[in-house]
């Protein structure tokens, strides 16, 4: 199949923290949560919730095996009997080439099951879902994460 790429999954480390921040909060900054605040007070506080995230939660890559530094998709996550993901990217050259499922399958997930996302995206609900991906929005889950104390008020 000509859409089909050799693809590893591995774990990220420090030098893919860039790119993960980036697109994080590039692609969040379009979603419907963010309508209405201010680009300052976005990235300043999601900024703290996704370093809040990615030290508890495990960061998972799907890159070139000849070449670890070319990233195509990465997912933020927690395994429990029901996956959380905190947020899935997909480089847009490389969608619908299966990557999230194999990413969400490192948390845990199995086609037929429900996965928790604490960030939603527009694209979620999209004719384009495919079916097997039954996804439950609980934006709420980040309160709890936060009430940990560790996010400074602005």
């Amino acid at each position: 199949m000509e859409d089909e790429l050799n693809v590893i999954v591995r774990d990220a480390d420090q030098e893919d923290l860039p790119l993960i921040y980036n697109s994080w909060l590039k692609q969040y900054r379009e979603s419907p949560f963010s309508y209405g605040v201010s680009n300052g007070v976005f990235y300043s506080q999601h900024r703290k919730l996704i370093d809040h995230l990615i030290t508890k939660a495990t960061l998972k890559i799907c890159c070139d095996p000849n070449d670890p530094t070319k990233i195509y998709s990465w997912a933020c996550g927690e395994v429990y009997d029901t996956p959380v993901i905190h947020f899935v990217y997909t480089k847009k050259p490389h969608r619908n080439k299966g990557l999230c499922k194999m990413l969400l399958a490192e948390f845990g997930w199995e086609p037929g099951t429900h996965v928790v996302s604490t960030h939603f995206m527009k694209y979620k609900n999209s004719k384009y879902l495919n079916k097997e991906k039954k996804i439950i929005y609980n934006p709420y889950l980040l309160y709890v994460y936060m009430s940990k104390g560790v996010m400074n008020e602005a």
